[in-house]
């Protein structure tokens, strides 16, 4: 990325450089045409400005990004509307360690890696009104993995009122309009559907206050017919929240693709009032040339690594487990587990699980559920009868 003369933020490119090759040689390529200079790429490639709102002159006339930070200013005692315009210009950026996004995981639990990564911190300002973004990009170099979020700032001595606020807006190659992404239903969770993007903007959402199975925050783009399970080149991302969300993916007129992640603007509203700072949770995003299945062992290495919880006294390896649930259904009883523990026992198994139908009045898939007591009806003297013969044959209980 550069800033130009103006002082707007420019991202040449997101993906693979070879090592010492000069950043001119970026500009070349699908997607980008070889200009001489970098400040006459197309403006649909070229500026951050598309996370913010703002309006640029193009050949075609004039064009309006579609926003991810509208603010509204607070006239005070002026004879006008609320101000909406904004024109957030490069200030300054720094280098820091170990700077967190918003609802970062806090279980308090080392994780497999805790190193320090540097997070790049770019500031951007608006030269006529008290705002600021601060936009963030922290880096896990072992996995080829980048966070990022905005950090939001009033400066100035009135409340401002944010009516969308997007965590990055992404800008992928000419091109890469083949989208997959994950929903379902309970029992069918996670069924990935594959699909060319239209003209216009194809949005995958959630506008209840958390994430479910009918609807994932994680998406993957690549070319048409450039990419499989094992290889080609795949962009991916998936956020850091919960929450309700919005990925809303656009296909311009020129082929180019962007992506804008972030809260959904569907009854949002932030209040920002003198002097306050807003820090949004992250987008995680990549770009891998081993396919799809590249981009998901990424972002799981990522996850283990990083994210979830360690301890030394875990295993290295997870333990073989059976689920005794899909044998017998609300069918239990002490001597039928002991006889799925048996046989699960002579086939290697090192963690023996009864899932359901063990607590409360559980008799059915209508009751019982968050009775979290030992059925009296199923084992009549506890757990322990059954937990002493999983640890006899060798496994352990859960």
């Amino acid at each position: 990325m550069r800033v130009d003369d103006e002082g707007r933020l420019l991202h040449l490119a997101w993906g693979a450089r070879p090592a010492g090759l000069p950043e001119g040689a970026v500009l070349v390529g699908p997607g980008f045409e070889a200009f001489q200079r970098p400040d006459e790429l197309p403006l649909t490639r070229r500026y951050e400005l598309s996370t913010f709102a703002d309006t640029v002159q193009q050949e075609v006339g004039l064009k309006v990004n579609f926003p991810a930070l509208p603010a509204q200013m607070q006239p005070g005692d002026a004879a006008h509307l609320p101000i909406r315009d904004m024109r957030l210009r490069y200030a300054d950026h720094e280098v820091v360690l170990d700077a967190e996004p918003g609802l970062a995981p806090s279980h308090g639990q080392p994780t497999a890696v805790s190193g320090s990564r540097e997070t790049l911190r770019v500031r951007l300002a608006d030269p006529s009104q008290p705002i600021e973004a601060t936009l963030c990009y922290r880096l896990t170099p072992e996995h080829d993995i980048i966070e990022r979020w905005v950090e939001l700032a009033n400066t100035g001595p009135t409340s401002i009122e944010v009516e969308a606020l997007a965590f990055a807006t992404l800008h992928l190659p000419n091109g890469t309009s083949e989208l997959t992404s994950v929903a379902g239903w309970w029992t069918r969770e996670f069924t990935a559907s594959r699909e060319r993007l239209p003209m216009g903007t194809r949005t995958i959402e959630q506008r209840a206050v958390q994430t479910g199975h009918y609807a994932s925050p994680f998406f993957m783009l690549n070319r048409p017919n450039q990419a499989w399970e094992e290889t080609g080149w795949v962009w991916f991302g998936t956020l850091a929240y919960s929450g309700a969300w919005r990925v809303a993916i656009e296909q311009l007129f020129t082929l180019d693709v962007r992506i804008q992640v972030g809260y959904n603007p569907f009854d949002f509203g932030l209040t920002l009032g003198s002097g306050e700072r807003h820090v949004t949770p992250a987008v995680v995003i990549g770009v891998c040339a081993e396919g799809w299945g590249g981009a998901s062992r990424r972002l799981h290495a990522f996850a283990l690594e990083r994210v979830l919880p360690s301890s030394p006294a875990l295993p290295a390896w997870r333990p073989v487990l059976y689920n005794s649930w899909e044998a017998t259904y609300f069918n239990l009883s002490l001597a039928g587990q002991r006889n799925l523990a048996r046989k699960a026992a002579a086939m290697g198994v090192e963690l023996f699980c009864v899932d359901d139908g063990w607590f409360g009045d559980r008799g059915s898939d209508q009751a019982g559920l968050g009775d979290w007591i030992v059925s009296p009806q199923v084992f009549p003297d506890g757990l322990d009868p059954l937990i002493g013969e999983v640890h006899r044959l060798g496994m352990q209980f859960g």
